[in-house]
């Protein structure tokens, strides 16, 4: 009867023990996710920052009425202007995508590296179980 208990206990232990790897490994998605949205979320508010500078200094060299020659100036500093603006958003997307793809990769190593070693740790706690077992086989009395 005792050794029916003690296979009950040991079998919810090793449940238990996996319930737990499996809740650490679904806080690491959880917290992948998190750093991807927020990582999203730092690339749109930068686009929104450039296009918003973007704007202003349209807004600056619309209002300001100017002969033909500095039009053709401010016009030709305008298209600079916007092209600088769009290149450094690009390269701010850049960045953060690359830092995304960073935070991937590293992630993905650690749930693989988190997938081993639950596997070692399941495959010693099975090994010490059935030692456990022949170890008591032989020290229990055999029945005639």
């Amino acid at each position: 009867m005792s050794q029916v208990q003690d296979q009950i206990r040991s079998q919810s232990a090793i449940n238990q023990a996996e319930l737990a790897l499996n809740q650490f490994g679904e806080r690491i998605g959880f917290f992948t996710g998190l750093a991807t949205h927020n990582i999203q979320k730092v690339a749109t508010s930068l686009g929104e920052e450039a296009k918003r500078q973007s704007g202003r200094m349209d807004q600056q060299n619309t209002v300001q009425p100017e002969s033909s020659a500095n039009q053709t100036s401010g016009r030709l500093a305008q298209v600079e202007s916007q092209e600088a603006n769009k290149q450094a958003v690009q390269k701010a997307e850049k960045v953060v995508d690359n830092m995304g793809q960073r935070v991937t990769i590293g992630v993905s190593l650690v749930s693989l590296q988190f997938q081993r070693a639950t596997a070692r740790v399941r495959e010693e706690a099975e090994d010490m179980w059935a030692e456990a077992q022949y170890i008591r086989q032989q020290n229990s009395p055999v029945p005639h």
